[in-house]
């Protein structure tokens, strides 16, 4: 769709600046010398790290709700019908509520085997060997209900967003308005989705940590006995998952910079006649 350099430059910093923010926080995790440590210790905690990705979606959403360049009035009334989903493809609704349901069940699991530590906060998961308990920190509800919370506040906005980008009146050409709305709420719902899979990345990266952890105790019939979660066979599938829905969720958010930049303002071609 035509689009003013305003309208592309908007769409081109709401899909960068995010993305770089991410790569930012990960990429510390791997250069902790050239960082004091404080600001790694906490990208490190896993309720920053999980309301992080949510919280710049929020923020992209509203920014992409901004439209710089104001569509001419039309000089005549348009009967077209005119509602939200006229301009959001069907498949962005339902991906953006596949993933909602994996984050709410990946939350339900992990909350729900999580138990308080020394302060009451629900952020242990322990294993018992015999006459002894190992544990480490899990993905809780004290991590989960602030990102329930910013995900809730992520879906609103969105919705709220996409019911802007419909409201004003059609302009003269109907055709390109349809585009340049459909392009909007597309790239609106490609910083929800994109915010979701990061989100989930963070979440199956602390329950595959979680799966990996091992304790040794020693008995009188056995000896020395090694052991580990219940579920430490999947740790290495949720590591893997974790780094996919990473690629996953900054690829939306790479593609929606990149067609920022690479939209152009269309010029009507001249027609010649004799």
């Amino acid at each position: 769709p035509s689009a003013t350099g305003a309208a592309r430059l908007l769409v081109a910093l709401v899909g960068a600046i995010p993305t770089l923010v991410m790569l930012m926080t990960r990429l510390a995790w791997f250069a902790p010398g050239t960082l004091p440590r404080e600001p790694i210790m906490w990208l490190r905690d896993p309720g920053v790290m999980a309301v992080l990705p949510l919280t710049l979606g929020v923020l992209a959403v509203l920014a992409l709700a901004i439209h710089p360049s104001r569509t001419p009035p039309a000089h005549a009334a348009t009967m077209t019908r005119r509602t939200m989903m006229t301009f959001v493809a069907r498949g962005w609704p339902i991906s953006i509520l596949v993933v909602t349901v994996v984050i709410l069940g990946l939350t339900l699991a992990a909350g729900s085997a999580s138990r308080p530590d020394e302060l009451g906060r629900y952020t242990m998961y322990s294993v018992e060997i015999g006459t002894m308990e190992i544990g480490t920190r899990i993905y809780g509800w004290h991590y989960s209900v602030p990102a329930l919370f910013m995900l809730g506040i992520l879906l609103l906005a969105t919705l709220a967003t996409w019911w802007a980008i419909a409201r004003p009146a059609w302009g003269d050409d109907v055709a390109t308005d349809t585009a340049a709305r459909r392009h909007r709420t597309a790239s609106v719902a490609r910083m929800t989705t994109g915010a979701l899979l990061i989100h989930v990345s963070t979440v199956l990266s602390s329950l595959g940590a979680t799966a990996s952890i091992r304790g040794m105790a020693t008995t009188s019939e056995l000896g020395p006995v090694t052991t580990g979660t219940p579920f430490s066979a999947i740790g290495p599938a949720l590591e893997a998952a974790a780094w996919l829905t990473l690629a996953a969720g900054l690829t939306l958010w790479i593609l929606t910079a990149s067609l920022g930049v690479s939209a152009r303002a269309r010029r009507p071609e001249s027609v010649s006649t004799r």
